[in-house]
């Protein structure tokens, strides 16, 4: 591949997306970003009052973020956390960034109504005394990639003092993530199911082609599984391969008994589409274009 174009892997985004994981180091980035340029001293703690939560005192966009605006943004960023300790879906929901990355959910949200929505499975009541008492003092500067809250459950990468990332998942999110393992387990053929794997993403190409990527914890092993246009998805699709994600060119290499091999790449620097599937029998895949899996599913039903 050129030299100018910039990979980035597909596993890093989704296993950091989890949230069902905390990393001892690094903790969860914003848009699963591996490295951490830099890390914050600690800095006098202010607990956030009632009072504070509607304050609108933004940081100028032009103003050079140092350590003292940063401080700043920590008090602001608090004040959402407070939010959700007060059940203020309407304050916490004006104190974010759109569109926000809700990870754990692998959802967009693109309004703050959407997050209103939200705000009661994301922050069920029995769990948001977990956000009682915090303070700046919870928020993390993480060089580049913006400031942090704990072990990385929410992010504000822009350095507005807005939440642009959620990777904290509660009872109920881990609930709905083990129905989607299950559902998208399933509707598979019955020699594919199974809840070791737990599907990646899905992708859908112009000429009607879909495929996945699964992922398996326990061995860091990958399953390619490629249907046709109108192959149903409880036969044997077209292509099963497994293989692994190799850091050397940072994609994924899948091949099966009978000598077929497929790579995927996803690429940060693109002009059309971000996405780049290769298969050994010469098959052009264009137009790829990242799906809902379960959306597929309702369609095929």
């Amino acid at each position: 591949m050129k030299a100018y174009i910039t990979i980035i892997s597909i596993i890093s985004c989704i296993i950091f997306s989890s949230c069902t994981q905390t990393q001892e180091t690094s903790n969860k980035t914003p848009d699963e970003v591996e490295s951490i340029d830099s890390f914050p001293t600690k800095q006098e703690e202010v607990i956030v009052s009632d009072v504070d939560i509607n304050d609108d005192d933004d940081i100028d966009e032009d103003e050079e973020i140092d350590d003292e605006n940063v401080d700043n943004l920590k008090v602001k960023l608090a004040k959402a956390i407070r939010c959700i300790a007060n059940n203020n879906a309407k304050g916490f929901a004006s104190r974010c960034n759109y569109p926000v990355r809700i990870n754990c959910l692998d959802k967009t949200v693109s309004t703050p109504e959407e997050m209103i929505e939200l705000f009661d499975i994301l922050f069920p009541q029995d769990q948001r005394h977990l956000f009682q008492n915090k303070s700046e003092k919870d928020w993390e500067e993480m060089g580049n990639n913006g400031i942090m809250y704990g072990d990385g459950d929410f992010w504000d990468s822009n350095f507005d003092g807005k939440i642009s990332a959620i990777n904290f998942a509660s009872n109920a999110v881990n609930e709905l993530e083990e129905k989607k393992i299950e559902a998208a387990s399933s509707c598979l053929h019955p020699s594919l199911q199974s809840k070791e794997w737990k599907i990646l993403k899905s992708f859908k190409c112009n000429d009607g082609t879909i495929f996945r990527i699964d992922y398996k914890d326990n061995d860091e092993k990958c399953r390619f599984l490629l249907f046709k246009q109108g192959e149903a998805f409880n036969t044997m699709p077209s292509y099963v391969m497994y293989g692994e994600y190799a850091m050397e060119d940072e994609g994924y290499h899948f091949s099966d008994e009978d000598g077929n091999t497929a790579t995927f790449y996803e690429l940060r620097v693109y002009e059309d589409s971000p996405y780049v599937l290769m298969l050994s029998d010469g098959t052009e895949v264009d137009g790829i274009t990242l799906v809902n899996w379960m959306d597929l599913v309702e369609n095929q039903e």
